[in-house]
């Protein structure tokens, strides 16, 4: 088992168990839609999604939101827990 942590506006909201590994398959990632079914699409805003690949501390988290829009980010003040950034 393992955890899953969700931040909104770098504030822990939820928490929960999910079972490992997880499902794999040769789906592409959609934010906001699930390929296999289109019709359980998220209708609303989506802003700022990042994937990494390790899990982010809360500390890191609340350092990110608080470092404001990303795009306005120069190399020397991104947080430590992005690294490099891969554009989606």
């Amino acid at each position: 088992m393992g955890n899953k942590y969700f931040y909104i506006d770098g504030k822990l909201d939820d928490q929960g168990v999910v079972p490992l590994p997880l499902a794999q398959n040769g789906e592409p990632v959609w934010i906001g839609n699930n390929s296999q079914h289109l019709d359980r699409a998220f209708f609303g805003w989506i802003d700022e999604v990042a994937i990494f690949s390790r899990a982010l501390s809360a500390k890191e988290v609340s350092a990110m939101y608080d470092a404001g829009d990303p795009a306005t980010w120069s190399q020397s003040e991104k947080p430590a827990a992005i690294g490099q950034r891969r554009e989606m």
